[in-house]
């Protein structure tokens, strides 16, 4: 729930509208401290999967995406099942966070968001804003969202190959995680990316405020809210 609200606090910033955002912003910390990382659900209630509609499904069809669902998978889930994660430390507490429960659709060809990389994270979220209007233009029952760890890691994983990634390149989550180092403590976005050799996820940490070579935005295109 809280990396939900910073998300919303982010994007509210962006459009200009600060004190929904400072708002936002503060009921995000409330949930940190209180250590609710995701939205809370019914015991043994298994949320319903939203879908695109005919009509927006058509259109996203005829611009070149493929549809299929997320599952609620998180990170741990993939570990679980076979997955490798060099390096990675299972204990994070944003690895059990499952993936949306949500049918997306991936543009096998166009899955990272043009120039978006070496570029900051506020800067990211501005292209993203940009694309999400472009794409509401033409499919309103759509949107352009950023995934989250547990999103971009089941989408790498189911759609493996048919997504072209460059060598090296990694994609940008709203996931964040603590960072405490000898010289630097803070915040860091959690990105992800491919093994040069075999399959699996590369999981690491990045600056949130600056921008990295090869470092990616990847929209996520769910049904609209």
């Amino acid at each position: 729930m809280a990396e939900i609200l910073n998300t919303a606090a982010r994007q509210f910033e962006i459009a200009g509208d600060k004190d929904i955002a400072s708002g936002i912003a503060a009921w995000a910390e409330v949930a940190r401290k209180r250590a609710r990382l995701s939205l809370p659900t019914v015991e043994g209630e298994t949320p319903p999967t939203k879908s695109f509609d005919e009509a927006t499904t058509r259109i996203l069809k005829s611009l070149g995406y493929h549809l299929f669902d997320l599952t609620g998978s998180s990170i741990n889930d993939l570990r679980n099942s076979g997955i490798r994660t060099p390096y990675f430390k299972p204990n994070y507490k944003f690895a059990s966070i499952p993936s949306r429960r949500s049918q997306v659709a991936i543009n096998f060809d166009k899955f990272l968001l043009e120039g978006s990389n070496d570029k900051s994270f506020g800067q990211q979220l501005e292209m993203l804003a940009e694309f999400n209007m472009h794409l509401k233009s033409r499919a309103r029952g759509a949107e352009a969202v950023m995934g989250s760890a547990s999103d971009i890691g089941e989408i790498i994983i189911s759609c493996g190959s048919q997504i072209s990634l460059p060598k090296g390149a990694f994609i940008r989550t709203d996931t964040t995680k603590r960072y405490i180092g000898d010289h630097f403590s803070g915040v860091e976005n959690v990105t992800i990316g491919r093994p040069v050799v075999g399959q699996g996820l590369i999981i690491l940490g990045k600056d949130i405020h600056r921008g990295v070579l090869n470092l990616w935005m990847a929209p996520v295109i769910v049904p609209a809210a």
